[in-house]
This record gives C-alpha cells, structure tokens and sequence, in this order.
C-alpha cells in the first residue's frame, strides 16, 4: 500500500480511538453523579410521601 495512505488511517483511528476514551469518561462521571442521586431520590420520595400522608391524616382528624 501507499505509505502516505497507512498513516493517514492510523492517524484516523488514533482520532477515534482517543475520541472514544474520553467518551467513556465522560459517560462514567455521569454514572457516578446518577448513581450518587438516587439514594437522594429515594430518600426525597419517601419524605414526601409521609409528609403528605400526615396531612391527610390531620385534614380527616
């Protein structure tokens, strides 16, 4: 093959591969912070739920 043609599609896939590794890394923080969120989620829903429970518990009352 043509030389100048070789290290035109190594650069290429140098540019691919390094585009996907900070893609990865990208997506993993973003794991991170959802997975750091749902306990908060959870925790926020179930406050909810029993501070509007006790209110219709009063509102009956």
């Amino acid at each position: 093959m043509n030389p100048i043609l070789d290290e035109l599609v190594k650069s290429r896939k140098t540019s691919q591969i390094r585009r996907l590794r900070k893609k990865l890394r990208r997506q993993g923080a973003q794991i991170l912070r959802n997975e750091a969120y749902l306990p908060y989620a959870a925790m926020t829903e179930d406050l909810a739920q029993h501070s509007i429970r006790t209110f219709y518990e009063v509102v009956i009352l």
